[in-house]
């Protein structure tokens, strides 16, 4: 090998040398940090993200626990927007019925129930709203089908027990969050030892309320809450035995609206006001009895 070969070999390998040896420049640097810094930069700013949505759902059953439907419905749609999840959307459905939209919750709960079907609690609230809505079958067919993916569910059986009693009361389990089946509301100046018996629907532009008569017994005044959280004390004017119904009168009646679309929201509620006004129809007073069909918890 020539002197001059030889040289030219050494130059290469030593320049080869060099640059493998030569520190990395300063862009090199940066990028290198930030993608190491990248994923626990992520990692915090996501836990970050959940610590405010379980704030925002705190807020949102605080406030729907105050009666303030406005700001529950603000901190439960900040939450949806970080995470779609089931307890946000319950959150949601419960701010509707609170504040008297029914056929709102109606078709949202529809949605969480089919989207969240891994939590039970979706389910039994469907059911819930559903047999409100005189759905009573499809509302028994809801919770079967939950029951076949949580055969041992403490919810799911209590709502079913609950419905099937047809005079459903809200009480243990079925109080819990996220999936709460009450509204909330005090009951001011009712009895201290009242209980819920039962639930029924608010008629007649909110001056009467049809419950089920085996929840009224031999009273004569008993107390009822709506949807919205407020409540009045209500004497029993008729028991109608061939319904298996009490209408009873309340002293603090409420406007609810017109009865626009009455037949497809509540249609089982709809043939029970027939057939009140048909076994009662000399009645002045329930012949009367023309407007929209609205959910009655009664105490």
């Amino acid at each position: 090998m020539s002197i001059r070969r030889l040289a030219t070999l050494l130059w290469v390998a030593g320049s080869i040398g060099a640059v493998q040896a030569s520190p990395p420049n300063a862009a090199d640097i940066r990028k290198q940090i930030m993608q190491q810094a990248r994923p626990q930069s992520a990692s915090v700013a996501q836990h970050a993200l959940m610590k405010k949505r379980t704030e925002l759902l705190q807020q949102g059953e605080a406030a729907l626990a105050r009666v303030d439907v406005d700001a529950a419905l603000k901190a439960f749609d900040q939450a949806a927007g970080i995470l779609h999840a089931a307890d946000t959307e319950m959150g949601l459905v419960r701010a509707y019925m609170q504040g008297g939209e029914y056929r709102r919750a109606l078709a949202f709960v529809a949605h969480t129930a089919q989207a969240h079907r891994e939590v039970a609690g979706a389910a039994a609230l469907y059911a819930w709203l559903l047999y409100s809505g005189g759905q009573s079958v499809n509302a028994t067919q809801i919770l079967g089908d939950a029951a076949s993916l949580f055969p041992r569910d403490t919810l799911l059986a209590e709502a079913r027990r609950q419905l099937d009693s047809r005079a459903p009361i809200a009480t243990g389990a079925l109080l819990k969050l996220p999936a709460r089946m009450a509204p909330f509301g005090p009951m001011a100046g009712s009895p201290s030892a009242s209980r819920v018996a039962s639930t029924g629907v608010l008629i007649d532009r909110g001056k009467r309320a049809l419950i089920p008569l085996a929840a009224v017994g031999k009273a004569t005044t008993v107390w009822v809450r709506d949807g919205l959280g407020r409540s009045s004390r209500a004497a029993v004017e008729r028991r109608v035995a061939a319904s298996d119904l009490a209408l009873v009168r309340l002293s603090d009646h409420r406007r609810t609206g017109s009865s626009h679309g009455c037949r497809r929201s509540v249609p089982r509620q709809c043939r029970l006001r027939r057939r009140v006004r048909r076994d009662c129809k000399r009645d002045a007073e329930l012949a009367a009895v023309k407007q929209r069909l609205h959910r009655k918890h009664v105490c």
